[in-house]
């Protein structure tokens, strides 16, 4: 359960970062990744012995996916067992702002003034 927690507070605060740089820097910036990434695969990786014999056991924590223009399109965290545990999907508009983020069944809309294009409001 800690540990649930742990990662929905990480997840938090990644949110907020991405919400703050979203009209600055796409993600490939944001991240410093340098060439056109397609996706990001993160795993943790542990040392473990069985019948006296040492195993490297491989863990894939999430993945993320990007558009053409180094926009985060889709992000999915797993559990220790190997299965989704959750999925966070974005959406962005022609001048690459984004304007909708989905995460389960919850969905959040983003609505930009016309002249400026500066974020006046989220919607969940």
């Amino acid at each position: 359960m800690k540990n649930i927690k742990i990662k929905i507070f990480i997840l938090l605060i990644f949110i907020c970062f991405s919400t703050i740089a979203q009209n600055k820097k796409n993600d490939w910036q944001i991240l410093n990744l340098k060439g056109k990434v397609k996706s990001i695969e993160n795993f943790t990786y542990f040392k473990t012995t069985f019948d006296n014999e040492k195993q490297l056991i491989k863990h894939l924590n999430y993945t993320c996916k990007y558009d053409k223009k180094g926009h985060k399109i889709k992000q999915s965290f797993y559990s220790s067992n190997g299965n989704v545990d959750y999925t966070f999907t974005w959406k962005y508009n022609t001048k690459g702002q984004k304007t909708q983020k989905k995460m389960g069944k919850r969905y959040i809309i983003y609505t930009y003034d016309k002249p400026k294009g500066n974020l006046i409001e989220e919607t969940i």
